[in-house]
């Protein structure tokens, strides 16, 4: 069992690791890099982590669960012209507030060490962190409110919309005013579900 002062040191490398990342890629920086920079042994790492892949998921498992509760503050209301804005607003404010570990989740995406099919099998399925989403979209479906036939393609669309476009706005991928994604983004949202309901 880690003490008090054998979890400063783990926040300490925690802090340290995601300071680098934010500067670096994950390939380029090495333990010997962080726990330099923490002012600690390499040795001392392993105490704590047994690889930085490791490391690497503690930091995003540690933040990335946060968006459930955006989601599951909408389980429960019905769809309308302002709950869509509304989530858009806490998506784009959740996303600028968590920019470092939104742009290493993106990143371990195209490493394969890492693995984008990890983040798929973990986060995404079955329906893992979209699930709240799909319980929405199922809820309004019985509700009347939809006609969505295939509720699992239609969750996983509206997921990657999402996921694309403010990801790579906010990271810095793609240079787009934030406010106009917002604006373009309930639009677009709007409009896939006006058309679920025409088919």
């Amino acid at each position: 069992m880690i003490g008090n002062k054998g979890l400063k040191t783990k926040e300490k490398l925690i802090e340290t690791a995601k300071d680098l990342f934010s500067k670096s890629s994950i390939n380029d920086v090495t333990i010997l890099n962080i726990t330099s920079s923490a002012g600690l042994s390499k040795g001392s790492f392993y105490n704590y982590f047994d690889s930085k892949e490791t490391l690497i998921w503690q930091i995003i498992e540690s933040e990335i669960y946060d968006i459930f509760a955006i989601f599951e503050k909408y389980i429960n209301l019905h769809y309308s012209h302002e709950t869509i804005p509304q989530l858009v607003d806490d998506l784009v404010d959740y996303t600028i507030n968590h920019k470092d570990t939104l742009k290493l989740v993106n990143e371990t995406k195209f490493h394969g060490y890492v693995g984008k099919e990890r983040i798929i099998k973990k986060y995404y399925k079955p329906f893992g962190i979209i699930g709240p989403i799909y319980k929405w979209l199922e809820k309004e479906n019985d509700n009347g409110h939809f006609q969505i036939n295939d509720l699992g393609f239609m969750t996983f669309f509206l997921t990657n919309v999402i996921d694309e476009m403010i990801t790579e706005v906010v990271i810095g991928e793609i240079p787009y005013p934030i406010e106009k994604l917002r604006f373009n983004l309930k639009d677009i949202i709007r409009k896939i579900l006006e058309v679920s309901n025409e088919t």
